[in-house]
């Protein structure tokens, strides 16, 4: 057997897509499909033949000039890559995780002790219902 299932292909999770650059702050705009964390790998992926894809690991996002440490489905974030020379609009943004270890966005986004139910602060100081 081949494939993610047999160990050493990372698991790729369409999470979103690239909607606008911000060349002069060095981010990328983002439509959120599926959660993405302070910390997620992420691939944003070309379709030209340039081949051209580019991984960022998430060190700072923001909602409406709110720095965030989650962004759930729906919502529109800037992902600070630096250089944005290499990216546009439409590109398709995976997360990218080992085959081995769950999904940073759906497993670790919160402390062990605040699963289950229980109430998760935000830096923007929003309670949010995690549901079990």
């Amino acid at each position: 057997m081949t494939g993610p299932q047999s160990g050493g292909m990372p698991v790729m999770k369409e999470v979103g897509k690239v909607i606008r650059l911000f060349p002069n702050l060095g981010c990328v705009g983002i439509q959120v499909k599926k959660q993405v964390c302070k910390g997620d790998q992420l691939l944003c992926e070309t379709h030209r033949q340039t081949h051209l894809d580019q991984e960022v690991v998430v060190d700072s996002m923001e909602v409406d000039h709110h720095v965030r440490q989650l962004v759930r489905a729906g919502e529109r974030c800037a992902i600070k890559v630096g250089d944005t020379t290499n990216f546009h609009s439409g590109m398709t943004v995976f997360c990218i995780q080992a085959v081995d270890a769950p999904f940073t966005s759906e497993a670790s986004a919160v402390p062990a002790e605040t699963a289950g139910g229980s109430t998760y602060e935000d830096p923007d100081n929003e309670a949010l219902r995690l549901a079990t």
